[in-house]
């Protein structure tokens, strides 16, 4: 599991907005899975997850789900 960078978003999107664009980010890439939290100016912390936690058993990943913390922004 890898971070992919940031995307700007505003407060007014959904986080299926959202989960629709990190789908798209996620299949240009070729990445398993992502998760992800947004702080509103508020404070109101929402999370999300997309992807699989293992592609062999096709086990979905879920917000939360440990992973890894990288970050790949060089190579991709």
């Amino acid at each position: 599991m890898v971070i992919i960078g940031t995307i700007n978003i505003s407060f007014s999107q959904t986080n299926e907005e959202l989960k629709h664009i990190i789908d798209n980010l996620i299949a240009e890439q070729k990445l398993s899975g992502a998760v992800w939290a947004i702080v509103s100016e508020n404070g109101e912390i929402t999370t999300g997850a997309s992807g699989y936690k293992n592609m062999d058993s096709k086990m979905l990943l879920a917000a939360t789900d440990r992973v890894h913390v990288g970050s790949i922004s060089k190579t991709v």
